[in-house]
């Protein structure tokens, strides 16, 4: 069928995943069940929407760590 090439996800690009826990929230990018980066952020109570946004965005802008850091090797296991 034509078109269907361009609609197709590319197989290796990174899943996003996220933890979001009581204290804080966690991103991190995988591919091939291997985490690539990672981003923590505490978060407060009575955060509002918005807040919670601007977190994730400003997360967004930043490179992470390295899932493979130390800084970073605990990032999706439980606190």
């Amino acid at each position: 069928m034509a078109g269907n090439a361009d609609n197709r996800q590319d197989a290796t690009a990174p899943l996003l995943v996220i933890d979001v826990g009581n204290t804080r929230v966690r991103l991190g990018l995988a591919r091939d069940g291997r985490l690539l980066r990672v981003w923590s952020a505490s978060t407060a109570p009575g955060c509002t929407r918005d807040e919670a946004v601007a977190t994730v965005l400003s997360l967004a802008a930043c490179p992470g760590q390295p899932a493979g850091r130390p800084d970073g090797a605990d990032a999706f296991q439980p606190a």
